[in-house]
C-alpha cells in the first residue's frame, strides 16, 4: 500500500490505462508480478502485460498457463503472442497436453502471433486450428505433421492477415495444390512449393523447402514468375537435398530475372566445394538477371562452422577470387557474394574478400 499512497499524489494518477500498461509492458516479468500485488489497479494492467505473450516449452509451464486460464477465461484476450516449442514430445506424454480446450483458445481474439513446433507425432493442436479463427493474426508458424496438411490449408483460408507464414520442414511433400484464396497481405513465406497458391503479388521474400523427391522444378517457378511483373523486389532463398547441374538456379534464372538477392543452400553431410559444372551454370545464368545484388550459393553441412576467406589455402583462394571475377563480369549488378563460406563484395571495381565479422551485415546465413 506503502507504493500506492505515494503513486497516488504523483502524476502516475493522471496517465490513462492505455498509457501505463504500455510502461508496464517494459518491466521485467518478476516487476509485472510485483505490481499485481500493489493495487486492484496495477493488478489489473500488469495482468494483462504478463498474458500478451505466452512461450511454452515445458510440461510445468503448460500446467499454470492453463491452470490460469481455468480459473479466469478473460485472461485470454490478453493474449497477443502465444507460442508452443516441443519437438521431442515432451508436452504430447502430459495429460494437459490431452486437455487443451480450443473453447478457450477461440477466445483469444486479438491473438498477432501463432507458432507451433510441435513432435511428428502429436496432432492434439490440430483441433486448435480446425475450430478456432483469429481475426488479428498476422504471423503463423506451424512445423509438425505431414497429415495435417488439409487442416493447415483449411486455417489459412480463414485468416488473410497473415503477413508472414512459416510451414512444415524439409519432409513436408509437396503434393495437391491448395484450394483457397490467395494471402492478400502475405510478404515472407518458409515452406515447401505446394503452398504457393496463396501467394500475392506483393509477396517479397521467399524461401523453398525441396525434398528429396523433387516436385517439377519449371512448373514451381512459372507460379512465381508473375511475382515480379508487378516491381516486387523480390529475396529468394531455397534449402535443398539435391540440385542436379544448378536446375534451381537456372529455372530461377529463367523466370524470376528480376530478384534482388539469391540465397541457395545445398543440405549435405559433410562439406563441399562447388563443382565445375555447377559454376559454368551459374555463369550461364547470371546474365539474365536484371538487378541481382546478392548472392550466395553454398553446399555446406548444417554444423559447419564460417571461415574467413583469408584462412583457405592459397590455391582454394584464388578459385574463389577467378570465379567471384567470372559472375561479376556476367552480371553487372551484382555487388555482394557468399559461398565456400566465405563473402566477397565489390569495392572500387575489384571483388574483395570480406571477414567473418561483415557476415552479419550482408545477412549471411539468415534463414
Amino acid at each position: 500500500m506503502i507504493l500506492t499512497r505515494r503513486v497516488s499524489g504523483s502524476i502516475l494518477r493522471w496517465l490513462p490505462n492505455e498509457l501505463l500498461s504500455e510502461i508496464i509492458s517494459f518491466s521485467s516479468p518478476a516487476a509485472k508480478l510485483s505490481l499485481c500485488r500493489v493495487s486492484k489497479l496495477f493488478h489489473e494492467l500488469a495482468a494483462i502485460s504478463l498474458y500478451r505473450v505466452v512461450m511454452l516449452q515445458s510440461y510445468k509451464q503448460l500446467h499454470q498457463f492453463w491452470e490460469s486460464l481455468s480459473e479466469n477465461s478473460t485472461r485470454a484476450r490478453s493474449v497477443r503472442i502465444f507460442t508452443v516449442t516441443d519437438t521431442i514430445g515432451d508436452l504430447a506424454t502430459n495429460e494437459y497436453a490431452e486437455r487443451l480446450d480450443y473453447n478457450i483458445f477461440s477466445t483469444m481474439d486479438r491473438l498477432e502471433i501463432l507458432e507451433f513446433e510441435v513432435s511428428p507425432f502429436d496432432t492434439r493442436y490440430m483441433e486448435i486450428l480446425r475450430h478456432c479463427t483469429f481475426p488479428r493474426l498476422s504471423d503463423f508458424k506451424y512445423i509438425a505433421p505431414i497429415s495435417t496438411r488439409p487442416i493447415i490449408e483449411s486455417f489459412l483460408g480463414r485468416h488473410h492477415n497473415i503477413s508472414r507464414l512459416i510451414i512444415g520442414g524439409l519432409d513436408t511433400p509437396a503434393t495437391t495444390p491448395a484450394r483457397f484464396a490467395p494471402l492478400s497481405k502475405l510478404r515472407y513465406y518458409v515452406g515447401p512449393t505446394s503452398f504457393m497458391d496463396f501467394f500475392p503479388s506483393g509477396i517479397n521474400q521467399i524461401l523453398l523447402l525441396w525434398t528429396l523427391d523433387q516436385p517439377d522444378i519449371d512448373g514451381a517457378f512459372v507460379k512465381l514468375a508473375p511475382l515480379t511483373e508487378h516491381g516486387t523486389q523480390l529475396t529468394f532463398s531455397s534449402l535443398y537435398i539435391r540440385d542436379p547441374a544448378g536446375a534451381i538456379f537456372t529455372a530461377l534464372a529463367q523466370y524470376l530475372p528480376h530478384t534482388e538477392c539469391i540465397q541457395l543452400r545445398s543440405v549435405e553431410n559433410k562439406t563441399r566445394r562447388l563443382e565445375p559444372e555447377y559454376i559454368d551454370a551459374v555463369v550461364k545464368s547470371l546474365g539474365r538477371f536484371t538487378a541481382l545484388r546478392y548472392l550466395a550459393l553454398e553446399f555446406l553441412a548444417l554444423l559447419d562452422p564460417v571461415r574467413d576467406p583469408m584462412d583457405a589455402a592459397a590455391e582454394e583462394y584464388t578459385v574463389d577470387k577467378q570465379t567471384v571475377e567470372k559472375w561479376g563480369r556476367s552480371c553487372p549488378s551484382l555487388r555482394e557474394c557468399c559461398f565456400h563460406g566465405s563473402a566477397w563484395r565489390l569495392l572500387a571495381g575489384q571483388w574483395t574478400p570480406i571477414a567473418e565479422s561483415d557476415l552479419r551485415e550482408l545477412g549471411y546465413r539468415k534463414y
